[in-house]
């Protein structure tokens, strides 16, 4: 039961890390340059990931039954945090993002932090 529990979680991190990944897609033209600016770039990243991150949370906390929902919560977080950067970073060292790792830390990877907080938030929101 919890492997399968765990499984979900795992697919869920996967969904919340390709949903903005393809989304990006549309704001590069074909030559690889940016279509807008890369502040607005930014800006679209964060609601996108925040969106379907949210849905992702918010649907696998409620399919918990009969567990401690804030110790889930934070796995939740942590899983989702640890699979996003872990695939970043391979494509940081494959060149695949044209940046330092300390860069993309800076950049992107700090935002990540962002998961295990809305995660405990519901968790918290749920146990009421």
């Amino acid at each position: 039961m919890k492997i399968r529990m765990y499984i979900k979680l795992v697919i869920y991190a996967l969904v919340i890390w390709l949903f903005p990944f393809l989304l990006s897609f549309l704001f590069f033209k074909p030559d690889g340059t940016m279509a807008i600016s890369m502040t607005f770039f930014k800006s679209i990243m964060i609601v996108a990931s925040t969106l379907v991150g949210v849905f992702a949370i918010m649907k696998y906390l409620r399919s918990l039954k009969d567990v401690n929902i804030i110790r889930e919560a934070w796995i939740a977080g942590l899983v989702i945090f640890a699979v996003n950067i872990a695939i970043d970073v391979v494509l940081v060292f494959t060149g695949f993002f044209n940046m330092s790792l300390s860069v993309y830390f800076t950049d992107i990877g700090l935002r990540y932090v962002n998961a295990i907080i809305i995660s405990v938030g519901m968790g918290h929101i749920l146990k009421n």
